[in-house]
């Protein structure tokens, strides 16, 4: 009889510690789901752990699928700024009234009475060519006065080489940290992860992947920081004889629309914590990059020469948005996406506006 009351009273301890045990763990991932993305630090879905979203993106989009303004028509005679781009000029990270086309569009005003219009067309991914033949399909609705290219030297090189373009492709899949603060995890590299519909074990296994992943970090950095490589070598070379041959042949496509071209040089969330802070923050993130010979200024420095000897007006915006940065606490750039956020677009619309007036009164003092 005491055996049997002692062993009643054991299975009702353990069958006590495991319902209790259960409503902890159902407790926790109450509390867990209550809790939004970005205080998880991820979101899971489709079998990948990834970053959690900063915004949303704004769907709308022009007649000829451009987060832009509807073109006016190619008569009414108003002056036009043509601006192209990639993502930059695309900025889907905010509303439409927000991008750096319709900010500068309105810092710009009027010439001679009339409102200059400007004409943005950019897209997530665009190099050089993509941006040419948008210039060379605009036809007659991109007769104006200036044409601007927005052009990031971090990705936009890259981007001009075939081979270097699908190979930076292909590490936007295949590594888990493509830039700093990235934690890309598919569900087969999660550690200790067995139900993925439990909010408890998504947030046990990146835990454990992000320790893992601190106390390891990257041992090879992602092709893009090759660009601040000086002097390059191998399809680096290629890359930027192609970039700047893209860079007159749209330079002379604009003239013969009637249009003074310019260039101006997109910041980076590296490189506006300035030349050395960005370095080290590159090599804290990335230690493969400790041992390469790297200048986050190289490739302004490059393209501002090629400008002067082709009589091309250039605008640096990173140095810019190191001095505008180093006055303000909140960021320029949304952190982990890295594009400019509704500030960074109005503060770049601000910096354009100046360079674009000081252009066209050079063009007009000839």
């Amino acid at each position: 009889m005491a055996r049997a009351a002692l062993g009643s009273r054991a299975l009702r301890r353990a069958f006590a510690a495991l319902l209790g045990c259960a409503g902890a763990l159902a407790l926790a991932e109450l509390a867990l789901r209550t809790l939004p993305a970005e205080q998880l630090g991820f979101v899971y879905e489709r079998g990948v752990f990834a970053r959690p979203p900063e915004f949303a993106e704004d769907p709308r989009r022009n007649a000829i699928g451009f987060h832009a303004a509807e073109l006016p028509a190619a008569e009414d005679g108003s002056p036009r700024i043509v601006l192209l781009g990639d993502s930059y000029v695309a900025a889907l990270s905010v509303p439409l009234e927000q991008t750096v086309g319709e900010r500068l569009q309105a810092e710009l005003g009027t010439d001679g009475g009339r409102p200059l219009r400007v004409l943005a067309a950019g897209l997530p991914g665009w190099g050089q060519a993509e941006e040419l033949a948008a210039l060379r399909a605009l036809g007659p609705h991109a007769r104006g006065v200036l044409v601007l290219t927005l052009l990031l030297p971090f990705n936009d090189i890259r981007d001009n080489h075939p081979a270097l373009e699908a190979q930076g492709n292909a590490e936007l899949e295949a590594l888990a940290r493509y830039r700093p603060g990235w934690l890309r995890l598919r569900r087969e590299e999660a550690p200790l992860f067995f139900c993925e519909f439990s909010r408890c074990n998504q947030w046990l296994s990146f835990t454990l992947a992000r320790r893992r992943e601190r106390g390891s970090r990257a041992e090879t950095a992602p092709l893009d920081y090759e660009v601040y490589v000086d002097p390059p070598s191998g399809a680096w070379i290629e890359a930027w004889e192609i970039t700047e041959r893209l860079l007159l042949e749209t330079a002379e496509t604009a003239r013969a629309l009637g249009a003074t071209y310019a260039l101006a040089l997109a910041s980076t969330p590296h490189g506006v914590r300035g030349p050395e802070r960005g370095l080290a923050f590159l090599r804290a993130s990335y230690p493969a990059l400790r041992e390469r010979a790297l200048d986050l200024t190289a490739p302004t420095r490059r393209l501002e020469r090629f400008c002067r000897e082709h009589g091309i007006p250039c605008l640096d915006l990173e140095a810019a948005f190191v001095a505008e940065q180093a006055r303000r606490a909140a960021p320029l750039h949304w952190p982990r996406d890295g594009h400019w956020n509704a500030a960074g677009n109005a503060f770049a619309a601000r910096e354009l506006a100046r360079f674009v007036r000081a252009a066209l009164a050079a063009t007009s003092a000839r």
